[in-house]
């Protein structure tokens, strides 16, 4: 679920690689939002990353709160 999510590519091609369907060029004719507009997904999963990474530094700073009672 996480590589459907994370990786950039066509969803369909992910979808049947997992089921090990055929995948030799099968094509989805632009119907998943990889195929209609990578630069959009691509922007989006550099958002995320950075969400993730704010999120940690959070994290991090309030178990240093709790741990030296700051």
């Amino acid at each position: 679920m996480v590589d459907y999510c994370e990786k950039e590519g066509c969803r369909r091609q992910l979808i049947l690689r997992y089921f090990e369907g055929p995948t030799a060029s099968i094509d989805c004719g632009k119907t998943c939002d990889y195929c209609i507009s990578p630069e959009n997904v691509k922007k989006q999963l550099a958002m995320f990353e950075k969400k993730n990474s704010f999120r940690f530094v959070i994290i991090f700073i309030y178990l240093l709160i709790l741990n030296f009672n700051l």
